[in-house]
């Protein structure tokens, strides 16, 4: 199996070239293995500036007035639902899931932590131009994240968390 990728090492454009299943297996051990300062996990991210994919982030804390019960059924639950609003908006494609739900030290409460990113359908010229549509066409979906859609937005990479968080998106 191979992964095409229209990036050169340095970041820059280029003609789109293959990696290797193993190869990219290699970059994530590498990165995953990595640790930033004292022992915290590596927290990469890249940043969005210009045109990008439909993305959903989701993020729920659970409280004292909302207590969310068995974790594994409200996060299937609302997986289910997130799935089942993006279908109704965009048709049947594909859509890429990352999870990185757990106790959230900066909350002290589990928080559910769901990113989607849409494809096949085309792009957004930027991310406020996403974050207007989602806004628009997903309000009724309970914790969508309408701060994830800025000019320069910083995404997290799969394998790495935010600093100072010990939560991995996985």
């Amino acid at each position: 199996m191979e992964f095409v990728c229209d990036l050169n090492k340095n970041g820059a454009k280029s003609k789109p070239y293959k990696m290797s299943l193993s190869a990219l297996q290699d970059e994530i051990e590498i990165s995953y293995d990595a640790e930033v300062g004292d022992g915290q996990p590596p927290c990469m991210h890249e940043q969005f500036t210009g045109k990008c994919i439909p993305y959903i982030d989701l993020d729920l804390v659970e409280s004292g007035e909302r207590a969310f019960g068995n974790y594994a059924k409200f996060r299937k639950k609302k997986i289910k639902e997130l799935r089942k609003a993006i279908k109704t908006v965009f048709g049947d494609v594909n859509v890429i899931l990352a999870d990185r739900s757990g106790h959230s030290e900066k909350h002290d409460a589990y928080k559910l932590s769901l990113r989607a990113f849409i494809r096949g359908v085309g792009y957004f010229s930027c991310p406020p131009a996403c974050g207007h549509f989602m806004k628009t066409h997903f309000s009724k979906i309970e914790g969508i994240d309408l701060d994830a859609y800025k000019k320069r937005q910083n995404m997290g990479l799969v394998y790495n968390t935010k600093m100072g968080d010990n939560r991995i998106l996985q």
